[in-house]
Order: structure tokens, then sequence, then C-alpha cells
């Protein structure tokens, strides 16, 4: 519920959530919070604000950046039948031995996010690059299309479309070009993110009614994966 954002002034939700974080019980959860303790304290203790800046962002960058093994092996690190059995250790250094799965994904999980944290700022600096170049910050709705040269994996997309729209106070749509290796179609495919303080109360909505060349418009109404066709767009 913290890391999908959903409204925390839901009572209902407040509450489930407020027992869980008085109840954690999740083996990978419960290290975790642990291995960033002195955070976690630092800003007032185990709360909603804590585990969507500390905890969240861990299993969000494996999810984007891991592969299928590491995905598994934090899934598995969830599971309290699983959690500590020793598996062959992934260390450097440790080649021949073995360590608890809850201890590899805890470590997998802290070099993953840096990693994404990396490509994240790699990518930022190429949109900001683009912003300033083309003055595409004097438009209500920043569009940046990335030709190849310049194309950002993506799950990138996403999270720096979150920075921008809230840097620029206004939505934001970023996409890469893409060719259909069947049909030879181009479209332009990535991550678009709404501003709450706009005019677009439901970005997503808007852009269905609005845009003809529009595949698809996937996910919450402001943060969703977009495709449109090549066409005039």
């Amino acid at each position: 519920m913290i890391a999908d954002m959903v409204d925390l002034r839901d009572c209902e939700t407040r509450r489930l959530i407020e027992r869980g974080l008085k109840n954690v019980n999740n083996p990978y959860m419960s290290r975790e919070c642990s291995a960033q303790n002195y955070l976690i304290q630092k800003k007032g203790g185990l709360m909603p604000f804590t585990i969507s800046f500390y905890v969240a962002p861990l299993v969000n960058a494996t999810i984007r950046m891991g592969t299928p093994q590491q995905k598994m092996v934090l899934f598995e690190a969830m599971l309290s039948f699983k959690a500590y059995e020793q598996i062959a250790s992934t260390k450097r250094g440790a080649k021949g031995q073995t360590e608890p799965r809850v201890e590899q994904a805890i470590r997998n999980c802290s070099s993953l996010k840096n990693k994404q944290t990396n490509n994240r700022d790699a990518g930022l600096d190429i949109i900001l690059n683009l912003i300033q170049q083309y003055k595409l910050d004097s438009n209500p709705v920043i569009v940046i299309k990335l030709k190849p040269e310049y194309q950002i994996s993506k799950t990138m997309t996403g999270l720096i479309a979150n920075i921008i729209s809230s840097d620029f106070q206004r939505p934001c749509l970023i996409l890469n070009r893409t060719v259909d290796s069947e049909t030879g179609e181009v479209a332009w495919e990535g991550s678009a993110r709404g501003y709450e303080k706009s005019a677009l109360t439901d970005f997503r909505k808007w852009l269905l009614e609005n845009t003809p060349q529009i595949m698809y418009a996937e996910g919450h109404e402001n943060a969703f994966g977009v495709g449109i066709k090549e066409a005039d767009f």
C-alpha cells in the first residue's frame, strides 16, 4: 500500500498499515528494516514515510533491474520457510561458501538500487539537456521524444518522468522511438506522469480522448505507460 502510493487519508487503509508496521513478520522486510535502522530511526521510526524512502525503493529496484534469479531470491526471502536456508554465496571472494537466502537478498537489493540510481541519473542528464536545448519547459505538457541515440531503458522512463513532472510542475511524457519488427510500424512508447496541481486532473483520460494516434495508456490516471503511433504525433 505504501509503495504503490495508496491514499493514506482513507481510515481503513491507514489502520491496516499501522497494524502491519507494528507486526512485521516477513523475514526480508524485518531484516531490511534492521539494515536500514539508522536511517529509519533518524527520521522518526518505522512509519509510512521511512518505509517509502528506505525500504520500498530497494524492492522496486530489484523488480526493475534484477535478473530473474535475483527476483526469485528476493521473493523466497519473504517466505519464512525459505528465507534462512543456506544457498550458494554470490558475495565477492566467497566462492564455494554458503549464506542465508535473506542475506543475499539484502545485498542484491542494495547493489541493484545503486545501479538503478546511476542509470536514472545518466538518463535524467539526457532529458534535462533536451528540455533546455528545445525549451520544452515552455509547453504546458512536457513531451520528450527520444531518438535512438538517446534511448533510455523502459525501466527508467517512469522514474525520470516522476522527477521531471515534480520539478517542472506539469504533466510529462517520456517516449522512446520503437519499430515493430514484423510490420515496420513506428511508434513512441514510454511513461507518462501527471501533476496533481495541473488542470489535467486525469492525464490518462485526457490523452485517450484527445490523442487519436494513441495505442494504449495503461496504469493509474496520472502514472501510466503509454504507446502512441508515429502518424503526425
